[in-house]
């Protein structure tokens, strides 16, 4: 069964990578959740879905002074694209 990972860098309100944002990803109709993950020094995240993943949306919080936190849109949803460099697929979660 394919699986398929949501990646981004979480960033603060002036565009800046926010690291260490602890990363939850929930399933848009129902709200549950299905994975998390922390963002590393760059902010990068990664978090792994399975293949049965429709639209979800990932919130990002920070402990902090002041705490920061965010969200994406709800709509992300999971499509294929062919990977040149190996003539196989990788999957990722896209706008």
């Amino acid at each position: 069964m394919p699986t398929y990972t949501l990646s981004g860098v979480t960033r603060n309100a002036n565009g800046a990578p926010l690291p260490s944002c602890n990363v939850m990803v929930f399933n848009t109709s129902d709200e549950a959740f299905l994975g998390e993950s922390t963002s590393d020094g760059s902010g990068a995240y990664s978090v792994t879905l399975s293949s049965s993943t429709s639209a979800c949306f990932a919130v990002a919080y920070l402990t902090g002074s002041p705490d920061v936190a965010g969200t994406t849109l709800n709509t992300l949803v999971p499509v294929t694209i062919p990977d040149p460099g190996v003539g196989g697929s990788w999957y990722w979660l896209g706008f």
